[in-house]
């Protein structure tokens, strides 16, 4: 990556002082250390019972402990990468950029997450789910993970159904390969705008992409440019440093951020369907209009992937 390019991704993330500040999506980062929840026994003993509850609270209490010692420690090692970058200006990897970025959203989370926690310890399961911004990625268990995960994929699939049903000018094999897409956009040319569409679709795309749904067609619009620029810039970082480099849980995360598909997926599978995206958004002369690199998600969202030669072709 250029270093231009580089100096304005961390700008838009907050690294560095900039005129404007793009939110990205959430990046979960476990905890170092996992203790594992035993279901409560199935026994009918009443003390037995209790026992397995007492059990079960006791672990899921030293796993937040846990949890919030990561979160500490996570903040010491960003404070230190942050002091180094703006003194020496000496290159972040991809990792360590997301590391800062995840703890200081996971610290604003501290507050409300200590008030659940001490109020109704009970509700931070529901909370994972209805009101994820309230608790810090290293509280959140595997499995909790998995099945918001699991959720998405579900809220992804129906939204996907609805709109491949209500198309007519694009089809699944426009976004088959690089030429396919080149060729669809130059035949739309100026005539597919964000600002154009109807809020119903700007509500769906939103959804799909893991963006709030709420709010006026231009705060709509502004979200989904917004998660584009952000995704432009990690991009690069990928691409600079290879997608083999990625750890499985963190192509699962990039996965995730992009609307690819990611639950019962092989891994070599979510590497190339990531090296697809990649090769659409980096892509220059022409470059591919963001409303086609939306809609490549949906109409892909389903779609296996072959490697031919040097390019990733999507079989649908």
């Amino acid at each position: 990556m250029h270093r231009e390019a580089l100096h304005q991704h961390l700008v838009n993330i907050r690294l560095l002082p900039g005129r404007k500040y793009i939110k990205g999506p959430n990046t979960i980062t476990l905890p170092s250390r996992f203790y594992t929840t035993n279901s409560p026994t199935n026994d009918p003993s009443t003390d037995k019972k209790k026992k397995g509850y007492f059990t079960r609270a006791k672990e899921m209490a030293i796993f937040y402990k846990n949890g919030i010692k990561q979160l500490f420690a996570n903040y010491r090692l960003s404070a230190a990468l942050t002091r180094k970058f703006r003194k020496e200006f000496s290159d972040l990897n991809r990792r360590e950029i997301h590391l800062i970025r995840t703890t200081r959203r996971d610290m604003k989370r501290l507050l409300p997450f200590g008030l659940i926690l001490f109020i109704i310890p009970e509700a931070i399961p529901f909370a994972i789910f209805f009101a994820p911004g309230l608790i810090p990625s290293t509280c959140i268990l595997p499995a909790q993970l998995e099945k918001r995960r699991r959720k998405i994929h579900e809220t992804r699939q129906a939204i996907c159904d609805k709109l491949l049903a209500t198309s007519d000018a694009i089809a699944r094999k426009d976004f088959q390969d690089i030429s396919s897409v080149i060729r669809l956009s130059r035949q739309i040319g100026d005539k597919l705008y964000l600002a154009k569409f109807p809020k119903q679709l700007l509500v769906d795309l939103c959804r799909f992409m893991g963006l709030s749904r709420f709010g006026t067609k231009n705060m709509l619009k502004r979200r989904l440019e917004n998660r584009l620029d952000y995704l432009f810039g990690d991009d690069m970082l990928i691409a600079k440093e290879g997608i083999k480099t990625l750890t499985l849980d963190e192509l699962k995360q990039a996965s995730e951020e992009r609307g690819i598909k990611s639950v019962d997926i092989p891994d070599n599978q979510l590497r190339l369907a990531l090296q697809h995206w990649i090769a659409l958004h980096l892509h220059q002369n022409p470059e591919i209009q963001d409303e086609l690199l939306l809609f490549s998600r949906t109409f892909l969202y389903n779609a296996k992937y072959q490697q031919r030669n040097s390019d990733v072709i999507a079989i649908t």
